[in-house]
């Protein structure tokens, strides 16, 4: 029982700890992200977010709109 309750803090005290800096580090970087798109100077500009497998397209968040695809 005492190595199951252990076990549970160490999970939970890695989720908490997770969390707290996926949050704050996320959403610096979705700010970023916008603010990246917004900027007339960058041509392209790619975040590989929906990338699942080697049939996923790369949308280009930049004004040139070029995807990337994997031939």
């Amino acid at each position: 029982m005492r190595k199951v309750s252990g076990f549970i803090f160490a999970v939970l005290m890695l989720v908490s700890l997770n969390l707290y800096a996926e949050s704050e580090g996320y959403s610096q970087w979705l700010k970023r992200r916008d603010a990246l798109k917004k900027d007339p100077s960058v041509a392209r500009y790619y975040t590989f977010e929906d990338v699942k497998d080697s049939k996923s397209v790369v949308t280009d968040l930049g004004k040139d709109g070029k995807n990337l695809t994997f031939v």
